[in-house]
């Protein structure tokens, strides 16, 4: 999940990884801006129920509410986005045909300066979310399969 309000969405990704096929799935769940807490969780549980999420450790606050509000959800501890976009580049990326905004920020995600390996910071709401639960994931190969409130 990233997180966002007025200006970028908040977006909950459903990652699943087949790490001997290569292939990374992808469905999105939220794209959505202008959500408060208490709205935003109710989707996350009407969506998702009680599977685990992976979030954007920026927002602390937000967690812990979300938190309260019943959500199954965790911070990621963060690398750099260039470590996490090198390791979704070994995957093929597998999108959910109804997951139209993943497929337009995968479409337009690129460098702002190729020497630098910085990205523009637009078309990432989404991938951000998928990054953030494809490295816990593959970092922690076991934990997604338990409720670990």
């Amino acid at each position: 999940m990233d997180f966002g309000f007025s200006v970028d969405p908040d977006t909950l990704t459903e990652v699943a990884i087949d790490k001997v096929k290569k292939k990374i799935y992808l469905k999105e769940h939220i794209y959505q801006k202008g959500l408060k807490t208490h709205v935003l969780a109710q989707m996350i549980l009407d969506r998702v129920g009680n599977m685990l999420i992976i979030a954007d450790s920026a927002e602390p606050r937000l967690i812990e509410d979300l938190k309260f509000k019943g959500v199954n959800i965790r911070p990621v501890k963060k690398g750099t986005i260039e470590s996490g976009v090198t390791i979704m580049q070994g995957y093929d990326l597998i999108v959910e045909p109804n997951s139209t905004n993943i497929a337009r920020e995968l479409n337009n995600y690129v460098y702002a300066d190729k020497g630098s390996k910085l990205y523009v910071d637009d078309f990432n709401h989404a991938i951000d979310g998928s990054r953030y639960n494809i490295i816990f994931h593959l970092d922690n190969p076991n934990k997604g399969k338990y409720d670990i409130r």
